[in-house]
């Protein structure tokens, strides 16, 4: 597997753990009340971006777009932590304009464990209960089929700040 896929597999919170395995994501990015950080009072960091956009009832009420700034590293080696670096989400609610960035450059572990603020999401078409678009800032871990396990910190809840 490619350092982009795995990059982007443990990403923000596990959008693309929902990808590949339609579950709930989480990670480095993945997802507190966090307060959230305003791309707008920095530079843009520079990284790859990637698009993703969800329809109404998917994560939210409304339809979500949600473009990720990845500048992490990656990480080989014996080590624990997978990347670090910056990674931002800014999330849209594509009805009414209204956005919002949030800092979701955790760092992410090796096995999946999301800390500092992670994007964690989980989409209606998983079937795993209530979806929900949140920012956490504090750590979060999985089960084996991508549910939350734990979650710690403060918890905002994206949907309701964009609706």
């Amino acid at each position: 597997m490619s350092t982009r896929i795995l990059r982007r597999r443990y990403f923000v919170a596990s959008i693309m753990r929902w990808v590949q395995t339609g579950a709930v994501a989480a990670t480095a990015a993945l997802l507190p009340t966090l307060m959230p950080t305003a791309a707008a009072a920095a530079p843009p960091p520079r990284g790859e971006t990637t698009t993703l956009t969800f329809p109404s009832g998917e994560l939210c009420a409304f339809p979500v777009k949600i473009v990720v700034n990845d500048a992490t590293k990656l990480h080989s080696g014996p080590g624990a932590v997978f990347s670090t670096g910056t990674l931002t989400a800014t999330i849209t609610n594509d009805a009414t304009g209204k956005k919002q960035t949030f800092n979701v450059s955790g760092p992410t572990f090796k096995n999946g464990t999301l800390t500092g603020p992670a994007l964690v999401l989980q989409p209606a078409s998983a079937g795993l209960g209530p979806a929900f678009l949140i920012v956490n800032k504090g750590r979060v871990t999985f089960t084996e089929n991508n549910t939350i396990a734990t979650i710690t910190g403060n918890t905002t809840d994206v949907c309701a700040v964009l609706a």
